[in-house]
């Protein structure tokens, strides 16, 4: 069963206000794929200090990078110990029993849900 995980950066602690930037996916073989968004990370670049941006953007280049790496339980356990900018959600099971376009699911789903949301 594939399960899917958010990356946001948190702008404020409180209250949890955040811009999803990218979607992780563990598919039911294990195959993961990490996709990040230029448009959301432009909008990021526009409201937080130019330096703790370029920190922002080596974290979520370096979970791209990683991508053939990642498991559930390494996704499941950067949600657990996350702190401070960097927001992974906890991956959650998706069903896709009722998507004709399973092949392109991923790309498709990104789309609506982080790029152009």
């Amino acid at each position: 069963m594939p399960h899917i995980s958010y990356i946001s950066c948190r702008m404020n602690t409180y209250p949890e206000e955040s811009i999803c930037v990218g979607m992780i996916l563990i598919d039911d073989e294990g195959v993961s794929k990490v996709k990040v968004s230029e448009n959301k990370m432009k909008k990021v670049k526009k409201v937080i200090a130019l330096n703790v941006f370029k920190l922002f953007k080596s974290a979520t280049d370096g979970i791209e990078r990683g991508a053939a790496e990642l498991t559930l339980e390494s996704v499941d356990r950067m949600h657990r110990y996350q702190n401070g900018l960097l927001m992974i959600s906890k991956p959650n099971h998706i069903s896709l029993e009722h998507v004709e376009d399973k092949e392109n699911f991923f790309d498709n789903y990104f789309n609506k849900r982080i790029d152009n949301y």
